[in-house]
């Protein structure tokens, strides 16, 4: 037994097996070609691939990190708002709290850093987040309105041609300032002083059916509004130094205002 075992090792190995592992077979040019487009096609589309990860990271820092404010000068303040019902009941005082709205809702009222906290009047998250404004300005002459929309239009040109690159989320969040739709309206004449100034009327576009249409917004105001609508003055000085929006109290005033509506100007 032992012997056949060192003879069959003996045997050295056929022909054919020789050929078998010696012989090599080449590749034609188009196999060659077939390589190499493999691997550049697989090469470019790896760089497509991190070039594109890494888009998305610059751009998730550039729109939500966190503006260079100091944390301490974020106000939550108490406010007295108006409050228009959209269960049929009149339009009366409200108190309400501001907030700071998270940035991934992307809403129109970044630029104010704070806005009322009116979550518990529209119920939904995707009510909440679906919110725009509008603004509207009191004034005495219709003139004042046309000469501020202009000045706010040269703002906007300047700075979309401006040569100097600043923070994408401050740019955005001026250009939602001087952006935001604007009406002006002239009140009465036996109305004070204390009611000219800049509001803002807060809605929300929630389409998800949890809020009814509103049929107690005055026409003067527009159409088409949904759930409790409120409206907030601004301060004379709109903003602090930080850009914190800077809002005042309202009074029962501008309700007989609310319903009279303002002076009627001829197109």
């Amino acid at each position: 037994m032992s012997d056949s075992f060192h003879v069959t090792l003996g045997v050295p190995p056929r022909q054919s097996e020789f050929v078998c592992y010696d012989k090599t077979i080449p590749n034609s040019p188009v196999v060659e070609q077939v390589k190499f487009f493999s691997i550049f096609i697989l090469a470019y589309a790896w760089t497509l691939y991190s070039a594109f990860r890494s888009l998305k990271y610059l751009l998730r820092w550039l729109w939500c990190s966190e503006c260079d404010l100091p944390p301490h000068n974020r106000p939550i303040a108490t406010i007295t708002g108006v409050r228009i019902p959209a269960n049929g009941s009149s339009p009366h005082l409200i108190t309400l709290k501001t907030m700071t709205p998270k940035d991934c809702d992307r809403a129109r009222d970044e630029f104010l850093l704070h806005v009322p906290d009116l979550r518990q009047f529209w119920i939904t998250t995707k009510a909440w987040r679906s919110r725009d404004m509008k603004r509207l300005d009191l004034l005495r002459d219709v003139n004042i309105g046309n000469g501020h929309r202009e000045q706010q239009q040269d703002l906007v040109r300047q700075l979309l041609g401006g040569s100097e690159q600043c923070c994408v989320k401050r740019t955005r969040k001026t250009m939602q300032r001087h952006t935001c739709p604007q009406e002006y309206h002239i009140p009465q004449r036996h109305y004070s002083d204390l009611i000219m100034g800049t509001y803002y009327l807060l809605h929300s576009m929630g389409d998800d059916g949890s809020l009814h249409r509103n049929q107690s917004v005055p026409n003067w105001l527009g159409p088409n509004y949904s759930g409790d609508v409120f409206i907030v003055k601004m301060a004379k000085e709109a903003q602090n130094e930080y850009g914190w929006a800077v809002y005042e109290n309202m009074s029962t005033e501008f309700l007989s205002f609310l319903s009279e509506g303002p002076v009627k100007v001829a197109a």
